[in-house]
């Protein structure tokens, strides 16, 4: 007999699913913290590399990812996941200004930048939008 809990189909958690990546442990930790009252979060990585393996693996609704991390960007693992017609949005967090809005040049694609001072006041607007096929830019970067 399987001794493991069985879910009833009423109780899915109906949460948005949200994938984070970021090399800095405390910025994830915040990010982490921030969303799992709203959000389901089904991992949290702190590479590019890491975040394209998750996200193929997880199937996330969107992914909240640094720009600058090692192994492979944020930018790069959006590239890459883009290339094989997944199409989860992405919401950029990033320490920088202005000079990252070039970064992603596409304008079809919903894709979010929040500066990281800004998260707390604006990365789940972010996220809504993001879903909902819009673009959506922290005022820093207005």
């Amino acid at each position: 007999m399987d001794s493991l809990p069985r879910s009833h189909p009423h109780m899915k958690d109906q949460r948005r699913r949200v994938l984070i990546a970021d090399d800095h442990d405390h910025i994830r930790c915040a990010v982490v913290q921030l969303l799992c009252g709203a959000c389901q979060v089904v991992g949290a990585v702190c590479d590019g590399e890491e975040l394209v393996l998750s996200a193929t693996w997880l199937q996330p609704n969107v992914i909240v990812s640094d720009i600058f991390m090692p192994r492979l960007d944020g930018i790069a693992a959006r590239n890459k996941l883009l290339s094989q017609q997944s199409e989860i949005p992405f919401v950029f967090l990033s320490a920088l200004g202005k000079e990252i809005l070039h970064l992603v040049s596409d304008e079809t694609s919903p894709v979010a930048f929040v500066y990281k001072g800004e998260m707390v006041d604006h990365l789940n607007s972010a996220i809504t939008a993001v879903l909902a096929g819009q673009r959506y830019f922290s005022p820093c970067y207005l």
